[in-house]
């Protein structure tokens, strides 16, 4: 569109969007405000490659291209606040991300070589998880673009988010019961396999002491029989 860009859903999650040396844009922060952000311009002022930029927030693939000419690198970084996203608050803290005040910062970088790294609140994590991690945060919609309730595997947390504060409450409860059950199944599990470790070896070592006594060996046996073997 040679007018407006793509819309962002959920944009009052998306609280800041800073961007350094993408493609033609050198330095730009976005403040978005509660409510419908529109992006306007004129065809090839750059509308495109704010959502090229909140496309690598959510994990897409990202080469050295997209690094403006004579920089070292690309970064991108989104600001989101997830007060009203408490399933979203909740996945983060099963993975160890605390989320402080609501708020999380997602960044990328790119290399001119073309490597990149991505953080989740100053924490390196891989593409797949900042992926992952985006399908919650951000939806595009357009021609091209993915929509979230095609998605199969996001449903349920969709339902979820529904459901209100209380119930994404019993969830976490249920799954922090759930781990603690799964910690004790694993620590029965390894007490069993230990107890069936020693039984094994008790079996070997009752075996191997029959059959010294059974060989009967004598002081310094060893040495005469080799010196018979020569």
């Amino acid at each position: 569109m040679s007018g407006l860009t793509g819309m962002l859903a959920q944009a009052q999650m998306l609280q800041t969007l800073s961007i350094r040396n993408l493609a033609i844009i050198e330095s730009l922060e976005i403040d978005f405000q509660v409510g419908l952000n529109v992006l306007t311009g004129e065809t090839g002022a750059g509308k495109s490659i704010v959502i090229d930029a909140v496309n690598l927030i959510l994990g897409a693939r990202a080469g050295a291209d997209i690094v403006r000419s004579h920089s070292s690198r690309a970064t991108v970084d989104a600001l989101f606040d997830l007060s009203d996203s408490p399933h979203t608050v909740l996945a983060l803290r099963e993975q160890g991300f605390e989320v402080a005040n609501s708020q999380l910062l997602v960044s990328r970088e790119v290399a001119a070589e073309g490597k990149g790294v991505a953080r989740i609140d100053g924490r390196v994590v891989t593409v797949g998880q900042l992926r992952d991690l985006g399908e919650g945060l951000v939806d595009l919609h357009g021609q091209h673009d993915h929509q979230a309730l095609l998605t199969i595997s996001r449903h349920l947390g969709i339902l979820d988010e529904w459901g209100g504060v209380d119930h994404v409450a019993g969830i976490s409860s249920y799954a922090d019961q759930f781990r603690a059950v799964v910690s004790l199944c694993a620590e029965r599990d390894a007490i069993l396999s230990d107890s069936r470790e020693r039984e094994r070896l008790l079996d070997l070592y009752t075996f191997q002491a029959k059959e010294i006594r059974s060989a009967a060996p004598l002081p310094n046996e060893d040495a005469e029989i080799t010196q018979e073997l020569t």
